[in-house]
């Protein structure tokens, strides 16, 4: 079994991905910014 440590941010996005989200959205500078960097790694393009 594999082990990670997440932030909130990622767990929010982890919650999402298994919940069967497709489409984020957000603008530059927001207090998100790292969010969307996350799902770029995650493999979830929007």
């Amino acid at each position: 079994m594999e082990y990670r440590i997440l932030d909130g941010n990622e767990l929010i996005i982890q919650g999402g991905l298994e919940a069967g989200v497709s489409l984020y959205t957000g603008y530059p500078g927001s207090p998100l910014a790292d969010f969307f960097n996350v799902l770029r790694v995650s493999g979830l393009n929007g």
